[in-house]
């Protein structure tokens, strides 16, 4: 766990075991002051990374075992540029070998950008990637997932090209493939990315200043032509997607006061047909999160 409590980064563990896990112990403050835009992710063996923003700066710390070890150095590329501020805000994934790889955006001169970088242990990659297409506008929000393999990843983010569109880059090794649009030839924005340990995945953003929920379904390595995934709504719909272990597919959203939410299981070639998953006589919904497991899954709150 972690979290940013009066400007400080702190964590707790809680170490597992083969009948129940053990009990947290006990917190450890591993950054601040001034710290905020937190993002914490674990891999499959139990090594996690956290990474946040500190004074316009992004920093990251690794957990083995029991054990919080802050990177020496913060991870952006000019360090006396602004980064991981506001919509610049940093976002980890962690492979099975235990290794992180990091998206931030920076502030340069006139515009934006968004960066990666590998932390392999401890020691930043000496090749971090910019991520925007050459010759187009500023860029931020990025999002990103890792198989299990570390060789590869997803990240996805908004960018300023004559209209604001989101694409996605797949991370092979050290370098970045070509850019792949994935909001249906729409101006869009918000992405998300969930992929699963084999590269099975979704990617979602909103569309229409917000009001039209957009996903593309991720197989072989490239992301199928998006679509929206549901009517009009009144107020922004902030997508949010999951891929399970075996392929199944979820997409949740707000449309007005409700959620809505469509799946697609590991045997289907299509989404099904969207559903209300909430229930309008407990009051209006203002955040979703989507979960899926061997059997897809949604919530919403």
């Amino acid at each position: 766990m972690a979290w940013i409590a009066d400007g400080n980064v702190y964590v707790n563990v809680a170490p597992g075991g083969t009948t129940q896990p053990g009990a947290f112990t006990g917190h450890t403050q591993i950054g601040g002051p001034n710290a905020k835009s937190i993002d914490i992710d674990m891999g499959v063996n139990g090594a996690a990374y956290v990474t946040w923003q500190q004074d316009g700066n992004v920093y990251a710390s690794r957990l083995q075992d029991s054990t919080w070890t802050t990177v020496a150095t913060p991870l952006d590329v000019a360090p006396e540029l602004e980064a991981g501020t506001g919509a610049l805000r940093p976002r980890v994934a962690v492979s099975a070998e235990g290794y992180a790889v990091v998206t931030w955006g920076d502030l340069a001169p006139g515009y934006t950008r968004v960066w990666s970088r590998r932390v392999t242990g401890l020691t930043l990659s000496a090749f971090p990637q910019l991520l925007n297409i050459e010759g187009g506008g500023s860029a931020d929000s990025p999002d990103i997932d890792i198989e299990e393999d570390g060789s590869f990843a997803w990240v996805v983010f908004r960018q300023d090209l004559g209209a604001s569109r989101t694409v996605g880059r797949r991370l092979i090794g050290s370098l970045f493939e070509a850019p792949e649009f994935v909001d249906g030839g729409l101006q869009a924005n918000a992405p998300k990315v969930d992929i699963n340990g084999d590269g099975v995945g979704i990617s979602a953003s909103q569309a229409n200043d917000g009001t039209l929920p957009v996903g593309a379904w991720l197989t072989r390595d490239h992301f199928q032509p998006a679509a929206a995934m549901g009517g009009g709504s009144p107020v922004a719909t902030k997508p949010e997607v999951s891929s399970s272990d075996r392929g199944d597919l979820a997409i949740t959203w707000r449309t007005g006061d409700i959620a809505r939410a469509r799946y697609k299981d590991d045997t289907s070639t299509a989404f099904g047909p969207e559903f209300t998953i909430s229930n309008p006589g407990l009051g209006p919904v203002n955040l979703v999160r989507a979960s899926a497991v061997r059997r897809t899954r949604c919530s919403a709150t």
